[in-house]
């Protein structure tokens, strides 16, 4: 886990691939699952006043401007993709930013480390209460980022460790 600070340039990271921008897991399309979440995703930010730092197009950067941009975001957005879990979860805890993603309470695994309110910030899948979660955040952002943080830490470790998994 990396050291974080509440000085943060950016509300909102964005940084996953979408648009013209073709992805391949395992020699498979993928894109097509999931930029159609991502891009509705980007047109509701793009209707705020948010400071949002995002891929244009999707298309990659240097690996230590994503992660950089990411460190310096108050909040990290994880759409939906081939699944409901994504890297950016655990990115997201690992940089300090408060994780929103869509609900995850429908989901039924072993391990589970999703808890609204407590490991991350669940929104609607259509993102039509996005402001509203956003801005619950940056205003309690102080008291929240360590919260959500520290919670999901905490569960990551408790639901992956070696005893768990075996």
């Amino acid at each position: 886990w990396l050291e974080y600070n509440t000085n943060k340039n950016y509300d909102v990271a964005c940084m996953f691939s979408w648009g013209d921008i073709k992805n391949y897991e395992y020699l498979n399309l993928t894109s097509t699952y999931y930029d159609n979440h991502r891009r509705t995703l980007l047109e509701t930010l793009d209707k705020t006043s948010f400071n949002v730092v995002r891929r244009e197009s999707g298309v990659r950067i240097p690996q230590n401007q994503f992660y950089n941009n990411m460190y310096n975001s108050k909040i990290t957005m994880a759409p939906i993709g081939y699944g409901e879990t994504a890297v950016r979860d655990i990115e997201a805890a690992s940089f300090g930013s408060v994780l929103i993603k869509p609900d995850m309470s429908y989901v039924n695994t072993k391990p589970f480390v999703y808890e609204d309110g407590e490991t991350y910030i669940a929104c609607k899948y259509d993102w039509s209460d996005l402001e509203e979660k956003i801005d619950y955040v940056l205003s309690n952002y102080n008291e929240l980022q360590t919260h959500i943080t520290e919670n999901m830490r905490k569960r990551f470790k408790e639901e992956y460790s070696t005893e768990k998994m075996a």
